[in-house]
């Protein structure tokens, strides 16, 4: 983060579920400009009392949306976002609805040279069927939005349904 901010004079910073506001503190510390600026959104509401609280003597801008819900108009001072973090990603990586955060800030809030920090993993993953599982995890062309699943269902012996359980199982950032 501070490689690319210090490359990004004036860089626009979105910190997406910022949870404890963290990654936005070092964002707007290692900002260089007259025209920087950070934002931090977090929807959960303690979070984002909590996030107030740590942010309070900063000059991050906390906003109590889902970054869904953001436009650069009216939210983000009618600039385009520079640097995205976020920390949305879970054990299985779609958690958090981490794909539909991503899909909208790329058509919605980044920059054409946006950075995207992580902006890769690696995924294992193994078809198993399991009613414990199933019945919490289900994944759909609805829920892994432009994700192309077709490995997935070619080795899959659920091919004729449209919902498949997956294990997903994330072994270190890229």
């Amino acid at each position: 983060m501070t490689r690319v901010l210090s490359s990004k004079p004036d860089c626009l910073v979105l910190d997406v579920g910022t949870g404890t506001g963290l990654l936005a503190l070092y964002a707007a510390r290692a900002a260089r400009g007259d025209r920087s600026a950070t934002f931090a959104c977090e929807i959960n509401t303690i979070l984002h009392h909590v996030a107030r609280e740590v942010l309070l003597d900063s000059p991050v801008r906390l906003l109590p949306h889902l970054s869904a819900d953001l436009s650069v108009l009216e939210h983000l001072d009618g600039r385009k976002v520079d640097l995205l973090v976020t920390e949305t990603f879970d054990c299985g990586l779609f958690g958090e609805h981490s794909l539909a955060i991503l899909d909208h800030a790329w058509k919605e809030l980044l920059a054409e040279d946006a950075t995207v920090i992580p902006n890769s993993a690696k995924v294992f993953f193994a078809p198993i069927e399991c009613a414990e599982l199933s019945a919490r995890h289900r994944y759909s062309k609805d829920t892994l939005g432009n994700l192309d699943a077709e490995v997935i269902v070619s080795h899959s012996s659920r091919d004729q349904c449209n919902h498949y359980t997956l294990l997903f199982c994330c072994r270190g950032w890229c």
